[in-house]
């Protein structure tokens, strides 16, 4: 059975970012560092022009 999981942010540099995690708000013992991923590209699009 799942029970709910508390995150709290440890630190965070430009590059990752460091959680402790647990079962009690008041005890964290797990961390878990994610790397954050590169912001994605802007596409532009421009609609077909029609002839008269």
């Amino acid at each position: 059975m799942a029970g709910p999981v508390y995150f709290r942010k440890v630190s965070e540099d430009p590059g990752t970012v460091r959680c402790a995690f647990g079962p009690d708000p008041e005890g964290m013992p797990r961390t878990l560092t994610m790397h954050k991923a590169p912001a994605p590209r802007q596409w532009t699009t421009t609609a077909p022009t029609t002839s008269p």
